[in-house]
């Protein structure tokens, strides 16, 4: 049985920020890494540990699709992966914000 993918609202605004980015040079560009971005998050309703641990924070992963790192978390009991985060790696990553 598969996972639910649920974004935060942190993640959601760093969505819509990175779309808003590209969309100033084209909103076809913009609308295509939007769906990519929601099509690899939602993917990990199938393999939901998919992707590499994140240093010092145990229960956390990360996916990237190009240079963007998607931050997520699994909660098993619940059959859920929250997504915390879609971050730009090409930014400041002192910048970079994680939930506890």
């Amino acid at each position: 049985m598969d996972f639910k993918v649920g974004l935060t609202d942190e993640a959601l605004a760093d969505l819509r920020s990175i779309v808003e980015y590209i969309a100033r040079d084209s909103a076809e560009a913009s609308s295509y890494v939007g769906n990519e971005l929601i099509a690899t998050a939602e993917s990990l309703s199938v393999l939901p540990h998919r992707g590499a641990p994140v240093k010092e924070r145990g229960d956390m992963r990360k996916v990237f699709r190009w240079h963007y790192a998607i931050y997520h978390r699994v909660k098993e009991a619940e059959r859920r992966v929250e997504v915390l985060r879609v971050w730009d790696t090409r930014r400041d990553p002192r910048e970079l914000v994680l939930p506890r």
